[in-house]
């Protein structure tokens, strides 16, 4: 059963907590800021004990604002009831909870989950399959549309009023709408009305640091300080190994087998497994981040964040920190991509300057296919042919020999 709190208390309450939570200076105005709000609003609402209706009678009433504020409000409320009812404190609530309304919402379930399985898609991959077909399920909800009455004027409709979204967003659609006239649910395979829409892989070509910009990086950072220790040994597994940022924020202690000196991990983005060799300077700099930098956590994440509480980092912490590098390096960017992925393509761009093969490339950076690669070396195809040998000279006689059935 809930305690009783008092609308004179839930400012007390809220600092106490706050305090035991080591927030931020910043981050507890804010948050109190909002509690302040919760307090003037009971009190023009003579209400005098607080409650959790109450709480979300309070969001709902707060006009029209940006999302930075109505995710301060909606935190500074969910600590608020975390503080009253005891729970620990978590960084952020259960994830959102996708509805599926109607028929076409039970297939769209059933769809995701058979192409998760067979295909193996990422997590991020699914959460994008996930958003997408929840939104056109509902949409078709509300037309009050259902599989036997599916019309092409309902698809143009919904494309149509989401036009502004990136065209890959509509991929599971589209193999959402061709799996249902496969399975013959549908007579008409609607998939065709996104095949304009189909999104071009390889056009843009990678952004690309030099060797000598590279190292003004690493030399920049100042590993003094626990931060700098941390950063500078995620700065080097992307520019001396190549791993991505998931893969990087997901390294575990059991991923490292320091008496053969490597890494092995599976890769989050295809799950394919990879070793890498554990490269001494490398190694160096993750020792010395553990042992000087790293607070003391039951994680078994090797990097995590630097204040309290302590927690895992994300995979856009490592394009932050990277970016903020760069910045503070004093290297142009001049156009050029400037987080994580971008030490990942100097590498392979790197390498291939040094004529190294190009399986031995896909290898390091854990492709499957050396297609995926030829993305990261189309950067520098002069390269490649600086290294291309030279077609010999053949004589038009080798080709009209035996009156010319080379040709037949």
């Amino acid at each position: 059963m809930k305690r009783e709190i008092k609308k004179s208390n839930l400012v007390p309450i809220c600092e106490q907590g706050f305090e035991s939570l080591k927030l931020s200076e910043r981050r507890k105005k804010c948050l109190l800021t909002s509690i302040n709000k919760l307090v003037s609003y009971m009190g023009k609402n003579n209400l005098d004990i607080y409650s959790e209706s109450i709480g979300k009678e309070f969001i709902a009433h707060l006009p029209m604002q940006s999302s930075q504020m109505q995710r301060i409000n909606s935190r500074a409320i969910y600590l608020l009831e975390s503080f009253i009812e005891g729970r620990k404190y978590e960084l952020k609530p259960s994830g959102k909870i996708y509805v599926f309304p109607g028929d076409i919402g039970a297939y769209s379930q059933h769809f995701i989950k058979e192409e998760e399985v067979l295909k193996r898609l990422s997590h991020k991959t699914v959460k994008t399959y996930t958003a997408t077909l929840n939104r056109f399920s509902i949409a078709m909800e509300i037309r009050q549309v259902t599989l036997q009455n599916l019309s092409r004027q309902d698809i143009e409709i919904f494309i149509s009023s989401v036009q502004n979204m990136n065209a890959h967003i509509f991929i599971p659609l589209r193999k959402f709408l061709r799996y249902l006239y496969d399975t013959k649910i549908t007579e008409q395979d609607f998939s065709i009305l996104l095949q304009h829409l189909k999104r071009t892989y390889g056009s843009k070509l990678p952004s690309v640091y030099t060797p000598e910009e590279i190292i003004k990086l690493e030399t920049s950072i100042q590993r003094g300080s626990a931060i700098g220790k941390r950063n500078y040994a995620m700065l080097l597994l992307a520019s001396r190994l190549g791993l991505r940022a998931s893969d990087i924020v997901n390294l575990e202690f059991s991923n490292i087998d320091w008496p053969n000196k490597s890494i092995r991990l599976f890769q989050l983005k295809t799950g394919h497994p990879i070793e890498l060799p554990l490269l001494s300077d490398v190694g160096d700099a993750i020792i010395d981040y553990i042992l000087y930098g790293r607070p003391k956590t039951e994680i078994k994440k090797i990097f995590v964040t630097a204040t309290n509480p302590v927690r895992t980092l994300v995979a856009d912490n490592v394009r932050i920190i990277v970016t903020r590098m760069i910045s503070e390096a004093g290297i142009e960017v001049n156009g050029r991509h400037h987080g994580g992925h971008a030490m990942r393509h100097s590498l392979a761009t790197n390498i291939l300057g040094n004529n190294v093969g190009l399986s031995v490339i896909s290898n390091v950076l854990g492709h499957v296919s050396t297609k995926t690669t030829m993305v990261y070396l189309g950067v520098d195809v002069k390269i490649l042919i600086e290294y291309s040998m030279e077609v010999p000279f053949v004589d038009k006689d080798f080709y009209e020999q035996k009156g010319g059935c080379f040709y037949v």
